[in-house]
């Protein structure tokens, strides 16, 4: 027979068999009654609380970006409410910047401030329309591959129109169902 020490919990359970059993139950009651408090959702929501703004100048170095470009957008972007970073680069011919915003921040506010901001910047007179764009979350589901005995230009048409159901359908289109 095996011998345990008198003051662990092994020796508790061994003297009141029927402990165990209770405290099992408890624990599936327990279980039990918190299950409608549980946070259960299989695509749960979240917002990507970034925004991107990028500004094309044809034929400009990195550095003309960055002095021209860069250099005025982070001074009026970074005193925006709810900013948390601001980062930005400058290459040949573009200069971008990713702002960053606390968690909670609400983004159609915050793209209809940074829009504000921006469209207070004289940029160079040969710069392209700035791009302001919000960060948004997808998930691939799944990828279709169309194949056949068909040239190339018809298995393009083919996609085309197989796409346009498929959205269409997607979208509640009753008429091509």
């Amino acid at each position: 027979m095996i011998k345990f020490p008198q003051s662990s919990i092994l020796a508790f359970f061994v003297k009141h068999k029927t402990a165990a059993n209770i405290i099992m139950f408890l624990m599936l009651l327990a279980g039990f009654l918190s299950i409608n408090k549980l946070n259960r959702q299989f695509f749960p929501n979240f917002d990507v609380e970034t925004i991107s703004v990028s500004i094309e100048w044809p034929g400009a170095t990195a550095e003309e970006v960055d002095n021209n470009i860069v250099q005025l957008l982070e001074p009026d972007l970074r005193p925006i409410s709810g900013v948390k970073k601001v980062k930005s680069k400058s290459v040949e011919g573009l200069g971008y910047s990713i702002i960053e915003f606390n968690f909670g921040t609400d983004m159609q506010k915050a793209m209809s401030d940074v829009e504000n901001a921006i469209s207070r910047i004289d940029f160079p007179d040969d710069t392209k329309k700035p791009k302001i764009t919000k960060a948004e979350f997808y998930d691939i589901v799944t990828r279709i591959v169309l194949s056949g005995n068909l040239d190339l230009s018809q298995l393009r048409s083919e996609a085309k129109i197989f796409k346009e159901k498929f959205f269409s359908i997607r979208l509640g289109n009753s008429k091509t169902r």
